[in-house]
């Protein structure tokens, strides 16, 4: 398959490789959206193939990361975070993978703890980005119909993008980014320049190996120097490794230090079909129960925990909806293990209130029950019937039809 569009120099008129050929055979929106959402301003870049297309939820990659310039005790700095694709989110009319940035092991809190972004499950643009634990946004900047982060986020290698070829420019033309793509084999190199008023702000520089999930390494150039170098761990020996000597930070709260945790019990990878709204914390820890075997509770502070949550009916691995409930509507949650199972502490911001009037310890929002006003409204409607029952059958009859 190849694709040529007008005014394009004829390198793009290229044949595009297989697995972008079946995507867009599956969906041709995708390749007539690429088409035409820069019109007017350059022609839109080609893909070379979709990365993002073959995502699913719990994909997981550990990276080590290497700040230019940043050192400890003299030494030079490099830490560890993990990249996680979660539960997808929706944004207007879009559908979007999200796509979570964890500090694992020695990040420096200056950098802050995690950093997300939602990556449009089609096109594979970022449409949205939010650093730290106040969701502060990153900067995304429209280029016709594509979005692409315009802010370099400090210690964190967020900049993603379709494989693209060519250049994408604002209508006004004040700001464009230029792709170029060069392969050697399996690997794919791609380029990315952010010129801002036809100068360069700063440049990302990937490299790809074909059917992979995420790129092998990362470097970004800010002003001309290099700013931040990360490559991803494929080797579990050498994840090991680096995993047991570089130190975590001593604030940092999650057992050993990793974030997901919870993902290397393998009594967690049992699925289970979960959703609704306003899920009562006590039946989905039964559910959980039966499904893995094992026994969860909450700690006495969080008897009356109630999150207002709505989850997606769907299947869900047991870990997935753990992570869930340490994190909505909670301040330091976290599943201590037991001889039993797992107990959930933490700080409750949402408590539920008792008849019993028993709090607990937790501070956070107290929440009257909801009333059960079923009966009264069955009491008004039978009231009501009986009167309009009443006056049908008292009303006078008219005898004769209409003069």
């Amino acid at each position: 398959m190849s694709v040529s569009v007008m005014g394009c120099p004829k390198a793009w008129h290229m044949p595009l490789p297989f697995s972008s050929s079946l995507a867009m055979k599956r969906n041709p929106l995708i390749l007539l959206s690429l088409l035409i959402c820069c019109r007017g301003a350059g022609a839109q870049p080609k893909f070379a193939f979709e990365p993002h297309s073959t995502w699913k939820i719990a994909d997981h990659w550990a990276f080590l990361v290497a700040p230019e310039g940043e050192k400890v005790e003299g030494k030079p700095l490099s830490y560890l975070i993990r990249v996680g694709v979660s539960q997808p989110d929706s944004r207007g009319r879009l559908d979007c993978w999200r796509v979570s940035f964890l500090g694992w092991k020695n990040v420096p809190p200056k950098f802050g703890v995690d950093c997300e972004v939602l990556i449009d499950k089609d096109a594979g643009f970022p449409r949205q980005a939010r650093k730290g634990q106040k969701r502060e946004p990153i900067k995304i900047e429209k280029l016709g119909s594509a979005t692409l982060i315009t802010e370099p986020v400090p210690g964190w290698p967020l900049e993603f993008f379709p494989l693209l070829e060519g250049e994408l420019k604002a209508e006004d033309s004040s700001i464009s980014w230029q792709f170029t793509r060069v392969e050697k084999g399996e690997q794919i190199i791609i380029t990315a320049v952010f010129n801002e008023f036809e100068k360069e702000k700063f440049r990302v520089r990937q490299t790809w190996v074909r059917g992979e999930k995420w790129w092998r390494e990362f470097e970004r150039h800010v002003g001309g120097k290099k700013n931040l170098f990360a490559r991803r761990i494929t080797d579990a020996a050498e994840l090991d490794h680096l995993a047991k000597t570089i130190e975590p930070p001593k604030d940092m709260r999650w057992p050993s230090g990793d974030p997901f945790y919870l993902r290397g019990d393998k009594r967690l990878h049992v699925y289970l079909e979960a959703g609704g709204k306003q899920l009562p914390i006590d039946g989905l820890l039964k559910q959980l129960a039966k499904a893995t075997g094992l026994t969860l509770t909450l700690a006495d502070n969080l008897k009356n925990h109630q999150p207002d949550w709505e989850l997606q009916t769907n299947k869900y691995r047991a870990w997935q909806i753990m992570e869930l409930l340490q994190s909505i509507a909670m301040e330091n949650g976290l599943w201590k293990r037991n001889a039993a199972g797992y107990e959930l502490v933490g700080v409750s911001k949402r408590l539920v209130s008792v008849p019993n009037g028993d709090q607990g310890v937790s501070k956070g929002e107290s929440i009257p029950p909801r009333r059960d006003d079923s009966l009264l409204y069955f009491i008004v409607a039978g009231v009501g019937i009986f009167i309009l029952c009443l006056y049908l059958i008292r009303r006078p009859f008219r005898k004769g039809g209409p003069a």
